[in-house]
């Protein structure tokens, strides 16, 4: 090369970038990473079977059973960090269980409140610090009498 030509950078593109794409395929890596959980979520539901579901199959057939395989199980609502709860959030249990603070690796650690499911009632039963998914620090502990 002389110093009388000029250099043109050189743009290299990956082999798949070549590739024309079919804009309708998904493929199972985009399923991942649409399905991943980062940031500010709505709501995230849990579900585990239902065991009035199976044992009316057992009994009567496939064709005529009426309820649904699953039913819900605990639900979050909150901040996602790679699929860990990080953040704030809310997060209910299938006993009726309740729990609004600070998240961190999936376990309840800074200012939070927990509610204790008592029928069709929510009682506050601790608001304080947590660490590592455990009561610890300063907090209030409110029994039921």
């Amino acid at each position: 090369v002389t110093s009388s030509e000029t250099m043109l950078p050189v743009i290299r593109q990956p082999a798949s970038s070549l590739k024309k794409e079919n804009p309708m395929m998904v493929t199972s890596a985009m399923k991942e990473k649409f399905a991943e959980r980062t940031g500010s979520r709505k709501t995230i539901f849990g579900v585990r079977p239902n065991d009035a579901y199976y044992e009316e199959k057992r009994e009567i057939g496939v064709k005529s059973v009426k309820s649904f395989p699953f039913t819900g199980a605990e639900k979050y609502t909150g901040d996602w960090n790679v699929n860990v709860k990080e953040g704030f959030g809310t997060q209910t249990w299938t006993k009726g269980h309740k729990y609004e603070g600070e998240w961190v690796a999936n376990k309840r650690d800074g200012k939070g409140t927990f509610y204790v499911s008592e029928g069709s009632t929510l009682r506050k039963q601790y608001t304080g610090d947590w660490v590592d998914d455990k009561k610890h620090g300063v907090g209030v502990f409110i029994f039921k009498n």
